[in-house]
């Protein structure tokens, strides 16, 4: 061993596996469990022919709140069922900047209800407990 420097070296390769590990799993590995669609006209396309409302969620694969409802909120059964009354549509705001500045998101997560005719309803920014989202959307 040179100077006691390896054990060091070992403790510290395991926790960065460690970490990785941690992170795949928590994050990186977490399905999604519902139907999201992923273009913004055709769902208001969509929602004007059945006469649902659209359910419009602004996420980042690096917002660790968006990254935790992923986990919780979206995966919950009671969000699940409540979730067939809309139309619900996922917007990263990387990949489609233009849609969340057509929006004004700010923050995320955020969740924006618009009605089948496309006009803006109620919206709500920041984490959401399963809890709180089944009984926002009912």
């Amino acid at each position: 061993m040179e100077d006691g420097k390896s054990p060091f070296k070992i403790i510290l390769f395991l926790a960065i596996v460690a970490a990785g590990y941690w992170a795949a799993k928590n994050y990186i590995g977490t399905p999604d469990t519902l139907p999201w669609r992923k273009d913004l006209d055709a769902a208001k396309r969509e929602a004007a022919q059945v006469g649902k409302p659209l359910l419009v969620y602004f996420t980042a694969d690096w917002c660790g709140p968006c990254q935790e409802m992923k986990k919780t909120t979206w995966a919950d059964p009671r969000v699940a069922v409540a979730i067939h009354e809309y139309i619900p549509v996922k917007i990263d705001v990387d990949e489609q900047a233009d849609v969340a500045k057509r929006f004004n998101v700010s923050g995320i997560p955020r969740i924006q209800m618009l009605l089948p005719n496309g006009q803006p309803g109620q919206s709500l920014v920041g984490y959401i407990s399963p809890d709180e989202m089944a009984d926002w959307l009912k």
